[in-house]
């Protein structure tokens, strides 16, 4: 077989939220699932909401964690779902339907994106948009 084309892609590109908006998670061959991780925190001096998580395709999903608090991006029941996990003291698991995901002044959280590749071999491009209410940064697309 002919061997795939590297791609020079690298990982980088911070804002003043994020550690880096690229991650560049490798060339898939045969693995059924990658995943990467953007870590941020909130510089404003001001409570911001996280609204409208897209992501563009639907193998792709996401775990935040703000402080103590956990939320996914599911494509279940229907794509860009967005859920806040909790467990109570039994550890029974809930998850509740949100349609926005505050963050305090200062802050801090990650994004884990796990993709499920299916048997895709070679590169695959996937994003996630965030569209938020801090007015210097009123979108950001993580990929």
């Amino acid at each position: 077989p002919t061997p795939l084309p590297v791609r020079q892609l690298k990982t980088g590109q911070s804002n003043a939220w994020f550690d880096r908006t690229k991650l560049f998670m490798g060339e898939f061959l045969d693995k059924e699932r990658v995943s990467g991780k953007f870590s941020f925190k909130n510089p404003t001096g001001k409570a911001i909401s996280f609204k409208n998580l897209q992501g563009s395709c639907q193998c792709a999903q996401a775990t935040i964690r703000i402080g103590k608090r956990v939320y996914e991006l599911t494509k279940k029941p229907v794509t860009n779902s967005l859920h806040r996990i909790e467990k109570d003291k039994d550890g029974k698991v809930t998850r509740k339907r949100v349609t926005h995901l505050n963050i305090a002044t200062d802050e801090e959280g990650s994004i884990l994106v796990e993709m499920e590749m299916g048997g895709l071999q070679g590169y695959k491009d996937a994003t996630l948009a965030i569209t938020t209410t801090d007015p210097a940064m009123k979108q950001v697309t993580l990929g």
